[in-house]
Formats: C-alpha cells, structure tokens, sequence
C-alpha cells in the first residue's frame, strides 16, 4: 500500500462526508515448473468496499504463462 488516508467532514452544504484516498499496487509472481501443463490465471472482479459502498472495482489481466516458465503481473 502507497498510500491510505481516511477522514470525515462537512461538504459545502452541511452534508457529514465520509472520505478515503488509496493508492495500492497488487502485484502477482505465477511460476510454474510442469513440464506438461500450462497455466491460466483470471479472477472475479475485485471490489473496494467502504461504509457499505463499493468506491472501485478492478479486474487482474488474464495471465496465460507457459510450460516451464515464471512471470512477474502488475
């Protein structure tokens, strides 16, 4: 995690605002050492959640790493 910040305050109107400021990398090492089988990686979306509202949504890239090989996924 680069960065988290959290706070609470008033908008303009008088309305109590919650806020969240994030900064995150997620970051994958896949090595397979099969010397028959390749591997396919994929995954759900992946939500960021605060006070019951979801604030961001990503998806890892589809990672195909072939038979005997390492890769390294931002």
């Amino acid at each position: 995690m680069h960065n988290l910040y959290v706070g609470e305050g008033l908008d303009f109107t008088g309305v109590p605002t919650k806020m969240l400021t994030v900064n995150v990398t997620l970051r994958m090492s896949i090595y397979n050492p099969a010397t028959f089988f390749g591997i396919h990686v994929h995954s759900t979306p992946i939500n960021l959640v605060f006070s019951d509202i979801t604030i961001a949504t990503g998806e890892v890239r589809i990672i195909l790493l072939p038979i005997s090989s390492a890769k390294q996924q931002l």
